[in-house]
């Protein structure tokens, strides 16, 4: 929040400091804003301890991320596959951040998930040159298209 004059801009909102919507009408919604962030923070909090498994190398570094090679999606664009992917080529990455991946792809509901046959997103390292490892993101998507609805 920035004074200039008799103005406040905060958040991108431009309102008059002695106006009933001004400095202390945006005290109030900080406060709002700061309550809605410490359950979203106790939620997030929540999944990401429920996405963990029992395994105690899981946030151990892998290496590098190479190419990520996305295979099955004919309809939903890359971009929207790659958006939830926690790295991006040249980041480091773990076996849990390949796990949080798939869980993100699937929760997305525009992709298969078929426990029974084994159909899901997968997310997997595949070779490595160096410290650099290729990832293949593979997914099957729902027909008809969600979007399509």
């Amino acid at each position: 929040m920035r004074l200039y004059g008799m103005l406040v801009v905060a958040a991108g909102c431009l309102v008059a400091a002695d106006s009933p919507t001004g400095t202390e009408g945006l005290i109030k919604e900080v406060a709002v804003l700061r309550e809605r962030v410490k359950v979203l923070e106790t939620r997030l909090a929540a999944i990401e301890h429920s996405l963990k498994l029992p395994q105690n190398d899981i946030a151990k570094p892998l290496g590098k991320v190479g190419q990520i090679i996305v295979l099955g999606n004919t309809e939903t664009p890359q971009s929207v596959i790659l958006a939830q992917l926690p790295f991006f080529p040249g980041s480091s990455f773990s076996q849990a951040d390949l796990d949080l991946a798939a869980r993100r792809l699937e929760l997305l509901n525009i992709f298969v998930v078929d426990l029974v046959k084994g159909i899901q997103p997968t997310v997997k390292r595949m070779g490595n040159i160096g410290d650099f490892n290729d990832i293949l993101v593979e997914v099957k998507e729902k027909r008809p298209h969600p979007r399509d609805r």
